[in-house]
């Protein structure tokens, strides 16, 4: 086999924003009426199964009827997992949080998806803003993807790359069982904490998966990640495969586990195929990866000077 590596590039310039008011010197405005802030608790049904299954305990979706510029301040914006407006509160700013904003045509979607699903392993919102047609969501921030551990020149022990595809293949299961599957599964969109914990973001680009119905699109992403992850690129024409043999034995599971992609028609197959801690047992193992990769990686942003 044989393949010349592909310089990676992050993705494209971030467009997202809070609006022309975040970063600038704000107007005295008149007194909100008291019913202005409405703020509804508790997750309504949407159509989508309530499954839970997060170590965290799972919190009702806070709805906020207000622009988020009110409490925040934007800091800059940069792409992970898609355009996100990173910011602190704009009294007694103590901490960074992202904002990620969805028009009109997202809306309904995206809080069906953030009412309804709570896992460790796929991104979850902690409050919703509407404002007008926008809504805003805002997260925890989770400064990296494995598109940066891609990029950067360290490459991933069996340990670290168990820890990785087995948190990547909890949280696909779990959104197979809510009826969901994510048709941009690419390492851009995936996410992960300083502490190890994976996140697959990018949940508009979910779409409804019916039991029985091929998972042919996910094992043929999975190929892909587990290609980049292990060597840095992926193979031209769907091919699948390792040229670095020395780095990953044939014998060696990692290696087996990309050739179970061309097989295996489920991902509960491919969790057999992961030979090392699961979940996120070691996950300090990552932590130093995931630091290393923010070092080393460009990425673009835009700061308002």
């Amino acid at each position: 086999m044989s393949s010349a590596p592909v310089k990676h590039s992050m993705s494209s310039s971030p467009k997202n924003s809070l609006g022309p008011r975040v970063g600038d010197k704000r107007k005295a405005s008149p007194t909100p009426e008291p019913a202005r802030k409405v703020v509804r608790g508790g997750p309504r049904d949407f159509g989508l199964a309530q499954i839970l299954e997060s170590t965290d305990i799972a919190q009702p979706l806070v709805t906020r009827h207000e622009s988020p510029c009110d409490t925040f301040r934007e800091v800059f914006c940069c792409d992970l997992a898609g355009p996100v407006s990173m910011v602190v509160y704009r009294s007694r700013p103590s901490r960074v949080m992202a904002i990620r904003t969805f028009t009109q045509n997202r809306t309904d979607q995206m809080l069906e998806i953030f009412r309804n699903i709570q896992h460790e392993n796929i991104l979850s919102a902690i409050e919703c803003y509407k404002d007008g047609e926008t809504v805003y969501f805002r997260f925890d921030d989770f400064p990296v993807t494995l598109e940066h551990l891609v990029a950067c020149d360290a490459y991933p022990t069996e340990t670290q790359l168990a820890l990785i595809l087995s948190q990547l293949l909890q949280g696909l299961s779990h959104l197979l069982k809510c009826g969901l599957a994510h048709q941009s599964l690419i390492c851009s969109n995936i996410l992960l904490s300083w502490s190890g914990i994976l996140k697959i973001a990018g949940l508009e680009h979910c779409i409804e998966h019916l039991p029985g119905q091929s998972q042919a699109p996910m094992m043929n992403a999975l190929a892909t990640i587990a290609m980049e992850l292990m060597q840095n690129y992926d193979k031209d024409d769907g091919l699948r495969g390792i040229d670095d043999v020395n780095r990953w034995p044939v014998e060696s599971w990692p290696f087996k586990f990309l050739e179970a992609t061309t097989t295996a028609v489920s991902v509960e197959q491919l969790k057999h195929h992961i030979h090392g801690p699961a979940g996120t047992d070691g996950k300090g193992e990552l932590q130093w990866l995931a630091r290393f990769a923010l070092v080393s990686a460009r990425t673009f942003y835009t700061y308002k000077t």
